[in-house]
């Protein structure tokens, strides 16, 4: 078996820390919906959603407790968020 780390990615850090604070799970969904699928840093460091994945959204809910979220979304990304079994690893080792 072959463990993998899963990091944090913009939906899913926006997702956990507005379930953290409290938010309704159709709200989390609306504010997670508005979010690409893909992100994977280090493609394009210009691009501006790597720079910051949730302007728009900051742009759109101004208020506190939105602001607070995205930050706090923010620095979750790219940190660990659970670990897991890889389903097709493979070990390749010059010994058996």
């Amino acid at each position: 078996m072959v463990g993998t780390v899963n990091r944090f990615r913009p939906r899913s850090a926006l997702g956990d820390v507005a379930k953290a604070h409290g938010m309704p799970p159709d709200e989390v969904h609306r504010l997670t919906a508005a979010l690409p699928y893909f992100f994977r840093p280090g493609l394009d460091e210009d691009d501006p959603i790597l720079q910051n994945p949730y302007a728009e959204l900051m742009e759109q809910y101004p208020d506190r407790r939105h602001q607070l979220i995205f930050q706090q979304a923010s620095g979750l990304i790219g940190l660990p968020r659970h670990l897991s079994v890889h389903a097709g690893g493979v070990v390749v080792t010059p010994a058996r």
